[in-house]
């Protein structure tokens, strides 16, 4: 089964000021967003919703 896009951009960062900064940003050009703050909350996020894109920080405490 392949799943189709249905979210523009994943955003995967664990410090929360950074994570609105980007999604208000993306959000004001009119870009959907989906947002997770650890490696495993963008799995189980993206499992479910495929983004076209994903920013990720490079370093996630629960790891990468």
């Amino acid at each position: 089964m392949t799943l189709e896009p249905n979210i523009d951009v994943g955003v995967v960062a664990d410090d929360g000021d950074q994570r609105r900064l980007i999604e208000r940003l993306l959000v004001s050009a009119g870009i959907s967003v989906a947002m997770a703050g650890t490696s495993r909350g963008a799995a189980e996020l993206f499992g479910q919703k495929r983004p076209k894109v994903i920013l990720c920080d490079y370093d996630l405490p629960d790891g990468n």
